[in-house]
């Protein structure tokens, strides 16, 4: 899991980076590759709706409305949805492309894998309070989240290797960014690109936030291990994994040989870190 790279300000762009404070989803790129930028920017200083006057729901919403929370996905299966929206205290809301309104109501939005839809709030008139509510796609990892504190970073990255996807989750357990390809050891480097080992290519690569690759990094002499990889300085350097029968961990709290404990057919691995070719 990564959470560095990460800009806490600045301005969005076609390779868009992810920009903290408060926050607006917006799609860059669909399809395959779908990417969410975060716009800063907030409706001014106002106190936000209170709890209880303003709310909106769905089966699948995620997390639960807060007024504090501006980013949701909901999983569509490709196909429209019902949100149920509830204001009150002079608050009104619009669902949608549908025109604002009061009490308690319904409205159905088309959506699909990818797309957003924006739920805007109101009392009487600005500011305007938008929450944004995008389409997770079928195929995307089931997940939970919980918060058993305060976190410092806003942004953490992980990969589910088996399902073929990277995401960039924010600190509200709500993702941001994704994509779906062969990618291991997904982190978001100091300079806000992307970088995984791809288990195809047996190489580690090093991706804008629009998905174009920047560059390729390959050991020198070495098979790449797709665990780690460690930039040291100006050296690019990498964990290369080295199989070795008969290794004493016993200073690791192995009572015996590691390798007699573990199958026949199962190696030891050790690591050296070996220069990049670029």
């Amino acid at each position: 899991m990564s959470t560095g790279g990460l800009k806490s300000s600045g301005g969005i762009c076609s390779d868009a980076v992810l920009v903290g404070g408060k926050r607006r989803l917006a799609i860059v790129a669909t399809s395959a590759l779908v990417i969410a930028g975060l716009l800063a920017g907030a409706a001014g200083a106002q106190a936000l709706p209170p709890a209880g006057q303003v709310s909106f729901s769905e089966p699948s919403l995620s997390p639960s409305f807060a007024p504090d929370i501006e980013d949701y996905v909901v999983r569509c299966q490709d196909a429209a949805v019902t949100v149920q929206g509830h204001a009150s205290g002079g608050w009104q809301m619009a669902i949608g492309n549908h025109p604002f309104r009061s009490g308690d109501f319904s409205e159905t939005v088309p959506l699909g894998s990818g797309r957003a839809f924006v739920v805007t709030v109101q009392q009487g008139g600005p500011p305007l309070y938008r929450y944004h509510v995008r389409c997770l796609p079928n195929l995307f990892p089931d997940y939970t989240f919980k918060r058993f504190g305060p976190v410092s970073p806003k942004f953490f990255a992980l990969a589910r290797a088996t399902l073929h996807y990277a995401m960039i989750f924010n600190d509200d357990g709500v993702p941001i960014w994704w994509i779906r390809n062969s990618t291991w050891n997904f982190r978001v480097l100091p300079d806000g690109t992307l970088l995984w080992y791809n288990p195809q290519s047996l190489q580690f690569e090093i991706h804008r936030l629009n998905g174009s690759l920047v560059r390729v990094l390959r050991p020198v002499g070495h098979p790449p291990d797709g665990h780690d990889l460690q930039f040291l300085g100006t050296d690019h350097l990498v964990g290369s994994k080295v199989p070795q029968d008969h290794v004493d961990t016993s200073a690791f709290g192995a009572t015996i040989n590691s390798s007699e404990s573990r199958s026949k057919n199962e190696k030891i691995a050790s690591y050296s870190l070996v220069p990049l070719s670029l």
